[in-house]
C-alpha cells in the first residue's frame, strides 16, 4: 500500500512539473475516459436487460409454435418428424442445447451451442388431450450466453470506438484553446515576473492582441476583461506602484541626508526637553502621590469620625433609654425610705398597728419588685451597650450567635426611633452561629437602619423596617456542628419612600448624600459598603422601587482571614 501511495505521489509530481495545457489536456482525456466508461457500462447493462427479454419472447414463441407438434409427433411415435422439428428449433439463434425426454423413447438431446455457458432454460410438458389429457413426456430448451455476449461485445467496442474519438477531438479543441488563450499569456506574464528589475520598471507587460495602453490604470473596467487581462493589470498597477515608491524612498532619502549633519544638535535639544519634562512629570508624581495620601488620610479620618458620630449617637441613646428605669427605681426607692420613716415614726410613739405594718410590707414588696425590674432593664441595656461599645472599638473577630447579637444591638438603638412611629421587626433563625467582626456587621446594619430613619420616613410618618436573616445550607456539611452554614443573607427591607433609579447606582459612593442641608455627611453607605466587602468578605446590592426599599448583604458564615 506504500508502494502504491509512494508511486502516486511520484507521478502526480511529474504531472505538476509539466505545463498547463498538457496537464488540462491529460485531465481532460482521464474525466472523459471515466465518464464515457460508466456511460458504456449503463449502456450494457440496459442492452443485456433487452437481450434477456428477447430471449423470453423466443422462448413463448417455441411455446406457441412448436409444442403442440411436437407433442403429436411423439404421441404417433413419428421419430423422423420428431427429429425435424427438434433440427428446427436447434437451428432457432442462441440455443445452446435441446433435450427430449418421453415415455416410449430414450432421451434425445440437441446439442448446438459447444461447451459454453448456458444462460437461460426453460422445460415444457408435452401432453396429448383426448378423453382427458395425457403426459407424454418433456422438452428442456437451453438458451447459450456466447451468443449474447458477443453481441453486447460488439456493441460495447462500437461504442467505445466512437466515444472515445470523440474525447480525443474534444481533448485537442480545449488543449489548442487552452494553450493559446491561457498558458501563453501565462507564460508571457512568468517571463515578465522573472526579468523585472529596478531598470525595466517603466516597461509594461503587454499581452498579446492588446495595445501598449491597454494596462492604463484609467482604462476600462475590468468587467469587459478576461480574468488573465485582469491579472497582468494588477502586475502593471504594481509596477507603477513600485515606481512611486521608489521615487518617494528616493526624496525621503534626500532628505535624510539634509537633515543627517542637524541630528546630534536635533538629539541634544530633544533630549533636553525630554529631561525637563521627566523633572517635571516626576515633580507631578511626587505631588499627585503626596495629595492621594493626604486624601487618604483626610477620608479615613472622615470615615472615623462617621463611626465615631454614629457611636456617639448610639451612647446618648443608650444613656437616655438607662435613664428612664434608673429614675423609676430611684423613685421606688425614694417612697420605701418615706414609708421606712413614717413606720419609725409610728413606733416610736407607740401607735404601729397590724394593719398599718401589713400595708409597710405590702408596699415595700411592691416597690421592691418595681426596683429590681427596671434596674435588671438598666443593667441589661448597660450590658448590651457594653458589648456593642466593645466590639465597635476592639473591632476583633469572635464567635457569636445572630439572634443574641441582633437584639442586643437592637435594644441599644431603640432610643433612634421610640419617639417615632416606625416599627423594626427582626426575623433571625435560633443559634445560627458566625466567626466574623461583629463590630464591623453592627456598623453595617446601624447605617442601614438610619440610612432607612433619615431618608425613607418623615419625622412624622408611620413605617416599618424588617431584617431578615436566612442561611444557605451547605450541601456537603456535617450535621451537628455549629458552623455548618456555607453564608447567611441579610437582607434590610423598609416601606418608606424609596430611591430614584438615578441615585441607585451612587448611594455608596463617598460623600454622595440627598440630605446634605439638614447636616449628612454621604459617608454611612459607603463606610457600610466598605466593611461589607472588605472585612466581612461579603457583597451588598440594592433594590428600590416605589414605596421599597431593600438592601440585601450575602456574607460568608466564616469570615476571611485568621
Amino acid at each position: 500500500m506504500n508502494k502504491i501511495h509512494s508511486a502516486w505521489q511520484a507521478w502526480m509530481g511529474k504531472r505538476r512539473s509539466q505545463p498547463l495545457g498538457y496537464r488540462v489536456l491529460l485531465y481532460t482525456l482521464l474525466w472523459s475516459t471515466l465518464v464515457t466508461s460508466m456511460a458504456i457500462a449503463l449502456q450494457m447493462f440496459l442492452a443485456y436487460r433487452v437481450e434477456l427479454a428477447s430471449l423470453q419472447t423466443r422462448l413463448l414463441d417455441i411455446e406457441r409454435a412448436y409444442i403442440p407438434s411436437l407433442s403429436a409427433s411423439v404421441w404417433a411415435v413419428d421419430r423422423p418428424n420428431t427429429a425435424l422439428m427438434l433440427d428446427s428449433i436447434a437451428r432457432l439463434p442462441d440455443i445452446h442445447s435441446l433435450k427430449l425426454a418421453s415415455t416410449d423413447d430414450p432421451i434425445v438431446e440437441r446439442a448446438v451451442g459447444g461447451a459454453g455457458d448456458v444462460l437461460l432454460s426453460r422445460s415444457y410438458a408435452l401432453t396429448q388431450v383426448l378423453d382427458k389429457a395425457y403426459a407424454i413426456g418433456d422438452l428442456e430448451v437451453r438458451i447459450g450466453a456466447a451468443g449474447v455476449f458477443q453481441r453486447l461485445r460488439q456493441r460495447a467496442l462500437g461504442i467505445a470506438f466512437m466515444q472515445f474519438v470523440t474525447i480525443f477531438l474534444v481533448s485537442l479543441f480545449v488543449f489548442g484553446l487552452v494553450r493559446r488563450t491561457i498558458a501563453q499569456r501565462l507564460e508571457i506574464m512568468a517571463d515578465f515576473a522573472r526579468n523585472l528589475d529596478l531598470s525595466k520598471l517603466n516597461v509594461p507587460l503587454v499581452l498579446p492582441g492588446q495595445a501598449n495602453d491597454a494596462f492604463d490604470a484609467a482604462g476600462p473596467s475590468s468587467q469587459s476583461r478576461d480574468e488573465i487581462t485582469q491579472v497582468a493589470e494588477a502586475l502593471n498597477r504594481m509596477r507603477a506602484r513600485l515606481l512611486v515608491d521608489i521615487d518617494e524612498r528616493d526624496a525621503f532619502q534626500r532628505e535624510l541626508a539634509q537633515h543627517r549633519d542637524h541630528l546630534e544638535e536635533l538629539v541634544a535639544v530633544r533630549t533636553g526637553a525630554l529631561e525637563q519634562q521627566s523633572l517635571e512629570l516626576r515633580s507631578a508624581r511626587d505631588q499627585a502621590q503626596a495629595s492621594l495620601a493626604r486624601l487618604r488620610k483626610a477620608q479615613q479620618q472622615l470615615v472615623e469620625s462617621e463611626k465615631m458620630a454614629s457611636l456617639g449617637q448610639l451612647v446618648a441613646g443608650v444613656a437616655h433609654e438607662v435613664n428612664t428605669p434608673i429614675g423609676i427605681a430611684l423613685t421606688a426607692s425614694s417612697f420605701m425610705a418615706s414609708q421606712s420613716q413614717n413606720l419609725a415614726q409610728q413606733l416610736s410613739a407607740g401607735s404601729l398597728s397590724k394593719s398599718a405594718l401589713n400595708e409597710f410590707a405590702h408596699e415595700c414588696e411592691e416597690a421592691s419588685t418595681i426596683i429590681v425590674r427596671h434596674l435588671e432593664r438598666a443593667a441589661k441595656l448597660v450590658q448590651n451597650f457594653k458589648q456593642v461599645s466593645v466590639d465597635r472599638s476592639s473591632d476583633g473577630r469572635r464567635l457569636f450567635e445572630l439572634d443574641s447579637f441582633l437584639s442586643g444591638l437592637i435594644d441599644s438603638l431603640q432610643s433612634l426611633w421610640k419617639s417615632r412611629p416606625v416599627h423594626v421587626k427582626v426575623n433571625c433563625p435560633a443559634h445560627l452561629a458566625m466567626d466574623s467582626f461583629p463590630g464591623a456587621l453592627g456598623t453595617v446594619l446601624t447605617s442601614l437602619i438610619q440610612n432607612a430613619l433619615s431618608h425613607a420616613f418623615s419625622i412624622a410618618q408611620a413605617g416599618n423596617i424588617c431584617i431578615d436573616i436566612e442561611a444557605q445550607q451547605d450541601a456537603d456539611a456535617h450535621a451537628g456542628s455549629l458552623l455548618h452554614e456555607k453564608s447567611v443573607q441579610i437582607t434590610v427591607a423598609d416601606d418608606g419612600a424609596g430611591i430614584s433609579a438615578e441615585h441607585q447606582a451612587k448611594i455608596f459612593e463617598p460623600f454622595f448624600t440627598t440630605s446634605r442641608a439638614s447636616g449628612a455627611t454621604g459617608l454611612g453607605l459607603h463606610v457600610a459598603y466598605n466593611l461589607v466587602s472588605q472585612k466581612l468578605g461579603g457583597t451588598i446590592a440594592v433594590e428600590s422601587a416605589e414605596h421599597c426599599t431593600l438592601f440585601r448583604l450575602m456574607l460568608p458564615m466564616r469570615a476571611p482571614g485568621e
